[in-house]
């Protein structure tokens, strides 16, 4: 199986309904808009990491959060 990698930053603080979680396990609250984000798709879970946070996210979620405006998509070459 292949792995997918995307670039994305929070927009707004994912509430508990999207499903990230820090590695240890905590609710994550991020740094909105002032952070890029790297994504990796593994079995249907995205493996995140920014310099402040890092941990997990099921592909559905994600795929939720994208959808509401929590997250952002941005590009190889973007920069905030």
């Amino acid at each position: 199986m292949t792995e997918s990698t995307i670039r994305f930053i929070f927009t707004k603080t994912p509430q508990l309904k999207y499903g990230f979680q820090t590695k240890k396990g905590h609710p994550t609250y991020p740094r909105i808009g002032s952070e890029i984000y790297t994504a990796t798709l593994k079995n249907g879970v995205f493996e995140f990491y920014g310099i402040t946070v890092m941990g997990t996210v099921m592909e559905i979620n994600f795929n939720e959060a994208w959808k509401d405006g929590v997250i952002k998509i941005v590009g190889e070459n973007e920069y905030i």
